[in-house]
């Protein structure tokens, strides 16, 4: 969501964006090789660019004025499930059903880095500062480097013709820390600063989940919505 617009994906390889006070369809945006449902979307923090991922494991970069796709990019080998862009707009996070979150350069479309989660991750957010990730299994920090001159080899597989994935030559592998309290990977655990912390019994184990700050909030199969509070004083922040 960007102020007054909403922009939404479909399994028919479209999204929409909408006005949110008319509710009426501003834009369509489609093609540029899409043949797969698109599974996540987010807007730049000045809304002149959205993100979208698919279930093919490609992410696309548009500039919403002109409705152009300004990258096509495939570093992932399974599907996107979430995508969320840094507050200067410079970089932007992927989150898949690889079990990674990948960070990429949206000027030349190159990976700086990537995270190694051990989960499929389907809510991410940067925080106000870039510094950390903000997901439902808690925070990982993010290191936003320069990004490094990108070889013509790698150039060539990141832009809007290509299908390749992504030269591993231009990534920053790193080791992940997760901080603050969210789920286990496995989901049958809420964790603390990466550790298993409160167990939950099979009926209460999350369909769907959203974390902030020291809250979980948990939907469960049965409709039921848990929603656990934590104390601060219980809490060390990551450091």
């Amino acid at each position: 969501m960007a102020s007054d617009r909403l922009a939404s994906g479909s399994n028919i390889s479209q999204i929409k964006i909408w006005d949110t006070v008319t509710g009426r369809c501003m834009q369509t945006l489609e093609g540029q090789g899409y043949d797969y449902s698109v599974e996540s979307v987010a807007f730049s923090a000045t809304g002149e660019r959205l993100a979208s991922g698919s279930w093919d494991g490609v992410i696309k970069i548009w500039e919403t004025a002109s409705g152009d796709c300004a990258w096509r990019i495939q570093g992932h080998s399974h599907s996107i499930k979430s995508v969320a862009f840094a507050e200067s707009g410079d970089d932007l996070a992927s989150g898949s059903d690889d079990c990674t979150i990948k960070i990429w350069n949206t000027a030349t479309g190159g990976c700086i880095q990537t995270l190694t989660i051990g989960t499929s991750i389907s809510h991410l957010l940067f925080d106000p500062t870039s510094t950390y990730l903000l997901t439902e299994i808690g925070r990982s920090r993010v290191d936003l480097l320069p990004f490094p001159a990108v070889t013509s080899q790698a150039r060539d597989m990141t832009d809007t013709r290509a299908t390749a994935p992504v030269s591993d030559s231009v990534v920053h592998y790193t080791e992940t820390k997760v901080y603050g309290y969210g789920l286990s990977p496995d989901h049958i655990w809420i964790a603390r600063d990466g550790q298993n912390f409160l167990w939950l019994p099979p009926e209460f184990r999350p369909m769907c989940s959203a974390v902030q700050g020291q809250m979980v909030a948990i939907g469960c199969q049965s409709g039921r919505v848990l929603i656990f509070g934590f104390s601060p004083d219980a809490y060390a922040a990551g450091n």
